[in-house]
């Protein structure tokens, strides 16, 4: 025995699975020791992040596209309509988790947005009506469990799992030796009993759930290592779910760590760091954005997708996109809970002062507000260009311009019904 633990089997070949997990401390040692003794190491992850330092043999057994193609994944289809602004979230700076979102700033960001709970409840009805299998992502152990709560007090059975305590259904419990009531719960979510189960990190990695359909990422996560480990929990292929899985992400970290479903280059991946491969994605999402590929969030369903016509249901709704949203917007919910539209962040990358400096001019970004309400309204009468202006004028105390983007380029257009009339008709 040494410092509390039991010395290794001297054994000539070890297995670690996870390997990404066993990157330091004692776990790093042992492997340090068996190869000095010439006993050979194989480490299996879905994830050959941050392990460049141990060894310099990479071998990739299979791409995203590989697994689809045999049954082993399914793909994801992205749904981000409303979108939370974490640009002010801070990262961890050392130790195992360097690049990942502090959870004490994580949890400050959620407890400022209050209007999360209601906007992420609101959206998982929409995108998951019938109420299959869910798995929710919290900033914290205690969020985890108010998302519970309030999906409870809306007529759904939750619970959440949390490193903290557990709750389920009204009742809080705590967690007992053994982990029995744990189990439990677990078990209610798996037979259906609980449709969403929230969770911090707990169920992030090496559980399978056959069956989960549906997957809330209501925080942002800040490495690729992790991303791609808590997504990965939905996007196995299972009986259940033959065909796709959904997430919706209210985090943006699609935008941040790229699709569940591509392929990355783990030979290029595995000798960087993660500050290097935010580089990357950024990168990436540039030159996207210079040849006109950069993903697109429809408007109507939410969806993320290649620029063009949204695909038809279920992966999507059929919007046209190049019509309905030619000027790319994405829709971002503010810590007051004001919903702003922000040119795709690909041409803008993710840096908040850039982005600010990049937007339209005061009279634009009045307009547009306008314009989009009136294009997205449900209402039984529709409002007309000239009752637009009117309630510009009421709001702000004078008329737009009638220059700006998005109105009508002849004079005989501003009675027409804004809901109706052909972008095509429009200034742009």
């Amino acid at each position: 025995e040494k410092n509390g633990y039991w010395s290794p089997h001297n054994a000539d070949f070890l297995i670690f699975d996870e390997g990404h997990k066993h990157t330091s401390g004692y776990s790093l040692e042992t492997i340090k020791q068996a190869v000095a003794r010439g006993a050979k190491v194989l480490m299996l992850t879905g994830t050959p992040l941050g392990m460049s330092h141990i060894t310099p043999n990479l071998f990739v057994g299979a791409t995203n596209s590989e697994l689809r193609a045999c049954k082993a994944h399914v793909p994801a289809i992205i749904k981000c309509i409303n979108e939370f602004d974490t640009s002010k979230i801070v990262r961890k700076k050392v130790g195992v988790d360097a690049g990942e979102y502090s959870e004490k700033s994580a949890k400050e960001w959620f407890n400022r947005c209050q209007q999360i709970v209601g906007v992420v409840y609101k959206d998982w009805v929409r995108f998951n009506p019938i109420g299959r299998m869910t798995l929710g992502v919290a900033p914290g152990s205690e969020e985890a469990m108010t998302m519970a709560h309030e999906f409870w007090k809306h007529g759904t059975n939750a619970a959440a799992i949390t490193a903290k305590g557990l709750w389920a259904n009204g009742k809080e419990y705590k967690d007992d030796v053994g982990g029995k009531t744990r189990r439990l719960i677990d078990q209610d979510w798996q037979a259906g009993d609980i449709k969403v189960m929230w969770h911090r990190f707990v169920y992030r990695e090496a559980i399978d759930r056959p069956g989960l359909f549906y997957m809330i990422l209501a925080t942002p996560i800040g490495t690729l290592r992790s991303y791609l480990q808590c997504v990965g929990r939905a996007i196995r292929w299972s009986p259940d779910t033959p065909d796709y899985v959904i997430i919706q992400d209210n985090a943006g970290n699609f935008w941040q760590h790229g699709s569940p479903n591509e392929d990355r280059d783990w030979s290029e991946l595995y000798w960087m760091d993660e500050v290097q491969i935010r580089e990357k994605r950024k990168q990436q999402l540039k030159k996207e954005s210079e040849r006109e590929e950069e993903p697109i969030c429809c408007p109507n369903c939410g969806t993320v997708l290649r620029y063009g016509s949204c695909p038809p249901a279920p992966r999507g709704c059929g919007e046209p996109l190049s019509v309905t949203n030619p000027g790319r917007m994405r829709r971002i919910i503010q810590a007051d809970g004001k919903l702003v539209e922000v040119e795709n962040i690909s041409r803008l990358g993710d840096d908040p002062k850039k982005r600010k400096a990049s937007t339209r001019s005061k009279e634009q970004k009045r307009w547009d507000s306008i314009f989009w309400a009136a294009r997205r309204s449900g209402s039984l009468r529709p409002m007309t260009f000239k009752q637009a202006m009117a309630v510009y004028n009421k709001k702000f105390g004078e008329y737009p311009p009638r220059n700006l983007k998005l109105m009508p380029t002849s004079a005989l257009d501003f009675d027409r019904k804004i809901r109706a009339i052909d972008m095509s008709l429009l200034s742009r």
